[in-house]
């Protein structure tokens, strides 16, 4: 069986309303951000690319706004391909007149990015895609293309 696992290629660094930088490079925590968060103390989140492929990805927060971040490890498993491939989400909710509105940001491994306020239409198709890409380099790989998030 052929294994694939393809790694996120960003790393995140928060600024804090007293300028204060948190980073994973640093040691940080997401924990840490979403603490800081909570205490209204978060003013901007940044997502860089070690690829450069997009530079850089700054989310706005301050207010009531709270940050959303996450990465989806999706699964592709038959009998001769194990593939795993991350999603990231990024943005922010906010409770407007009782209404919670939300922006996200999910985040490709190519690079492409969508924008939606729910769960991400185009995961589907960019699973069938790499699915696709690693048929054609190698033909012994079978026909199934069942897609889970695990």
């Amino acid at each position: 069986m052929q294994e694939i696992k393809i790694k996120e290629t960003y790393f995140w660094t928060a600024e804090l309303t007293d300028k204060t930088q948190l980073s994973e490079n640093f040691g940080n925590t997401i924990k840490d951000v979403f603490q800081a968060n909570k205490e209204g103390k978060l003013r901007y989140f940044m997502l860089t690319s070690d690829k450069d492929v997009n530079g850089k990805i700054i989310i706005t927060l301050g207010g009531k706004r709270k940050l959303i971040y996450f990465i989806r490890r999706m699964n592709h498993l038959s009998a001769e391909l194990k593939l795993e491939w991350p999603l990231i989400g990024a943005g922010w909710e906010e409770k407007v007149k009782g209404v919670v509105i939300k922006s996200i940001l999910y985040i490709y491994p190519s690079g492409g990015i969508e924008l939606n306020n729910d769960e991400p239409t185009l995961s589907y198709a960019y699973h069938e895609s790499l699915i696709k890409q690693l048929k054609e380099s190698n033909p012994k790989l079978s026909q199934s293309n069942e897609i889970r998030d695990v």
